[in-house]
């Protein structure tokens, strides 16, 4: 009985302790990163910028150059891609159809639609979405019916 208490005694120091240290630490505010000053000559601050001239820009180019020579180029558009996307959210936008579940593709305006429906009117209704965007010019409509889908 005696070496059981002792023992508790000394573990429960130990945790009081540990829970102390952690505690006193939580307090400490990290140490910040001392700047180091660097010493500049002015005819160094001169010459840097007589180098780049009035009419430049930090990048480098001339101002009147045109924006393409300054940036890199974005890659191009898919319009299929964007009217694959429009066509979508325009599913999954209507309330009577389950859009989720559709997977929508475009080819130079012509859109399909894959993937299952629950019923005709469904079916219907997803065409007439797709078919009402602007830029469709025809949809392939190969949706399958399948209850409870």
């Amino acid at each position: 009985m005696n070496a059981t208490r002792l023992f508790c005694s000394s573990f429960s120091s130990l945790v009081a302790g540990a829970l102390a240290l952690t505690l006193a630490a939580c307090g400490d505010e990290p140490a910040q990163p001392k700047s180091e000053n660097i010493a500049v000559k002015p005819e160094t601050i001169a010459a840097a910028t007589t180098q780049a001239g009035p009419l430049q820009t930090p990048g480098g180019a001339a101002a009147g150059q045109p924006a393409s020579s300054r940036m890199p180029e974005l890659p191009a558009v898919d319009p299929d891609k964007v009217l694959a996307g429009k066509v979508k959210n325009a599913l999954e936008a209507e309330p009577r159809v389950n859009g989720q579940g559709i997977d929508v593709t475009a080819a130079d305006g012509v859109v399909s639609l894959w993937g299952t429906v629950a019923d005709a009117a469904e079916r219907k209704r997803a065409e007439s979405v797709a078919t009402s965007q602007p830029g469709v010019k025809s949809v392939n409509n190969r949706l399958v019916i399948v209850k409870g889908s």
